[in-house]
């Protein structure tokens, strides 16, 4: 599994979970082709699909501490200098596109946050 089939669970609901308030994945803003500069937000989605939530173990402060929390509102001008943005709308709890899927411990999952009491953690 790569990234971009990790993105295509994302972006293609209907093949895996429905995910209706997550109406697009990502934004690509492009404002000049040739410009090397690229600006990535891959880590500051803030859309929590209601389902996604309903099935994880960690209320939403708790899911939301994996952000790099407005990241994308802090490249938001670099665009009227000619640079690309991409800008993910997906929260990192949900897909981490920087990281292979056995890159997760349980361990590692553990100290990103407590569950909720009485909550069954798998593994």
């Amino acid at each position: 599994m790569n990234v971009w089939s990790t993105l295509d669970a994302v972006i293609k609901p209907t093949r895996y979970m429905p995910w209706p308030e997550l109406e697009h994945a990502f934004t690509t803003i492009t404002p000049s082709p040739e410009s090397p500069v690229l600006f990535a937000s891959p880590h500051s989605g803030r859309c929590y699909p209601k389902a996604f939530k309903a099935l994880s173990v960690l209320d939403t402060r708790s899911l939301r501490l994996s952000e790099d929390a407005w990241v994308d509102e802090l490249f938001a001008g670099v665009s009227q200098y000619g640079a690309s943005q991409l800008i993910a709308h997906f929260p990192r709890a949900m897909v981490d596109v920087n990281r292979a899927p056995d890159d997760w411990t349980r361990t590692c999952i553990m100290t990103i946050a407590r569950p909720r009491p009485g909550a069954k953690v798998p593994g």
